[in-house]
């Protein structure tokens, strides 16, 4: 074994030995959900984060509560503590059909990570940090975990994964807008574009979808 895998190796070892470690029912999900309305806390239409291999450092939970303006709520916690909680800015009004309970999410984030890194190793991309994303694909299906795998700023692709954490496909950056990290949310735009601005914005530091 390559003596530089064994750090991010050892990393994800832990992280499947800790129970609630990233996701799932975790104190995250309590924070984030007890700043929205309670009729809505189970509403949520995405999650986001942002982090290293190791761990998720950022959070950003969107949340559909028809009292926000356009009936959406962002809840931003770093490292634990809430930075932000305010309605999200979007370009028109959006609706409840893909709303999900991250509570009742079964996938652990720990699982996916590692998905992601077995095929990052067996196809010699290297990456140091990580931004992940949960939504429903579409309304009634359950929701999936995808990974953006990045070498500091720099996007190397994104991996799909399945309804049991496994890999199921990889978008390489730069070849062509269906298998871009940008056209990973050409299905969200399709919904609402605002917030398709806003997660294309998250993953690649560029806003195109809705301009």
């Amino acid at each position: 074994m390559k003596p530089t895998l064994l750090p991010r190796l050892a990393a994800l070892a832990a992280l499947i030995l800790l129970p609630g470690a990233l996701h799932a029912a975790t104190d995250v999900d309590a924070k984030a959900q007890g700043l929205v309305d309670p009729q809505y806390r189970t509403e949520v239409l995405f999650v986001q984060g942002s982090g290293t291999p190791a761990g998720i450092e950022k959070w950003n939970y969107f949340f559909y509560d028809p009292t926000a303006a356009h009936n959406l709520r962002q809840v931003q916690i770093v490292n634990g503590t809430v930075t932000l909680s305010q309605p999200s800015e979007v370009s028109h009004a959006v609706s409840s059909d893909l709303v999900f309970d991250p509570a009742r999410v079964t996938l652990p984030l720990a699982s996916v990570l590692k998905s992601a890194d077995t095929y990052a190793q067996q196809n010699q991309i290297t990456y140091n940090r990580v931004r992940v994303l949960l939504r429903r694909p579409a309304a009634g299906q359950a929701p999936r975990w995808r990974v953006e795998l990045l070498q500091d700023d720099r996007s190397r692709g994104v991996i799909y994964t399945g309804n049991s954490a496994e890999f199921v496909r990889y978008a390489p950056a730069g070849k062509g807008d269906s298998a871009t990290a940008a056209g990973f949310f050409n299905d969200v735009q399709n919904t609402f574009k605002g917030i398709g601005g806003d997660l294309q914005q998250f993953f690649t530091g560029e806003r195109t979808v809705d301009q």
